[in-house]
């Protein structure tokens, strides 16, 4: 019972950096570019079945295949100025 330690709860400073990081984490989510990832969505779906229907050397393919890079690197910039503004 003499040697029994006990801990002090955490300061009101470290539950409010906590509370800050969380709340700046659920904006982030909010703003995620949904209307970006579902064009994202519909062109890889859209590429599989040209792919399965034509191959890779049509001209729809091709070009399909550039806008979804070009999507896809959009979709990474944005991101990682997200995650270089924390």
């Amino acid at each position: 019972m003499g040697n029994q330690v006990i801990m002090p709860s955490k300061p009101m400073a470290v539950k409010n950096n906590f509370t800050r990081c969380m709340m700046k984490t659920i904006e982030r989510t909010q703003m995620e570019n949904m209307e970006l990832l579902k064009e994202i969505i519909y062109l890889k779906t859209t590429l599989s079945k040209i792919y399965k229907q034509d191959g890779p050397s049509s001209s729809e393919y091709i070009n399909l295949s550039i806008k979804l890079n070009s999507l896809m690197h959009k979709y990474f910039e944005e991101k990682t100025e997200s995650l270089v503004s924390i």
